[in-house]
């Protein structure tokens, strides 16, 4: 099983979901799985996220009706033992931070 479900809810964040990416892309743990739950975005958000092929990756594109609704999409989908919710435009503070809140699960 997996430790972590990453749920980002996004909606025409094309401009601010890179760092967010870039950021999930360096974690030295990859015990995760990334849920995008993308409300019809009309710009290239959707093409922007599969660009960094995550290996466990599930995007839901539909309108929804706003973000918790969003939010409760991605949760009927996690298979994570813990779930961290993102928004796009979020960040992790350094490459390390899954891997530490692992390893205090884990103690």
């Amino acid at each position: 099983m997996l430790t972590f479900s990453i749920i980002c809810v996004t909606y025409n964040a094309s401009k601010n979901i890179q760092s967010f990416l870039i950021s999930l892309k360096q974690q030295v743990c990859r015990d995760f799985e990334l849920i995008v739950v993308d409300g019809a975005s009309s710009d290239d958000t959707v093409e922007k996220i599969r660009q960094y092929e995550f290996p466990d990756l599930s995007i839901i594109v539909e309108k929804d009706q706003g973000i918790y609704d969003a939010m409760n999409k991605g949760i009927s989908i996690a298979q994570g033992e813990w779930l961290i919710f993102m928004g796009a435009d979020d960040t992790f503070a350094d490459s390390q931070v899954l891997q530490k809140i692992k390893k205090i699960i884990e103690e």
